[in-house]
């Protein structure tokens, strides 16, 4: 529960911050920059985990079973490294905005565009990191039961 409030909370403070600034709430969700990140970040989870380990530590995460002290530890150990991989997904994407951008220097209409894509990764990124990744790490930490493990 505490997790959805987080999401909703962020949300409606970007909200009013852009509503009271004139700007597009839309802007922050940017399609280019969602496809980017949610690529690299499957890829490299995949990549790092098996889907089996992700999808138990998923079913952990949101449920509320007790765990035994060694799937909480694996569990949460793997959120931990699910979180750097989505800052480091977030970071990969600025460079690459960036990287566009750069290429497009002598095209100053085109510069506005590979910035938003940079940035944007990087707050998908650091959203996923901590309203995610973490919460669902802490998640498993708390619901080891200390009874299952004698």
């Amino acid at each position: 529960m505490r997790p959805l409030f987080s999401a909703l909370s962020v949300v409606a403070i970007v909200l009013f911050v852009s509503l009271m600034n004139g700007l597009d709430f839309w802007l922050v969700f940017n399609w280019p920059s969602m496809a980017l990140f949610a690529a690299v970040f499957v890829a490299a989870s995949t990549w790092s985990f098996p889907l089996s380990h992700i999808s138990e530590a998923l079913s952990a995460a949101t449920g509320t079973s007790p765990l035994t002290r060694e799937q909480g530890a694996r569990y949460s150990e793997m959120f931990n490294r699910l979180s750097s991989i989505s800052i480091a997904t977030g970071v990969m994407g600025s460079l690459v905005g960036f990287v566009h951008m750069l290429q497009n220097m002598d095209d100053p209409s085109n510069i506005g565009t590979a910035v938003a894509v940079g940035l944007v990764t990087t707050v998908y990124g650091v959203l996923v990191s901590e309203l995610l990744c973490r919460p669902w790490g802490n998640h498993c930490l708390a619901c080891v039961d200390e009874a299952l493990t004698k």
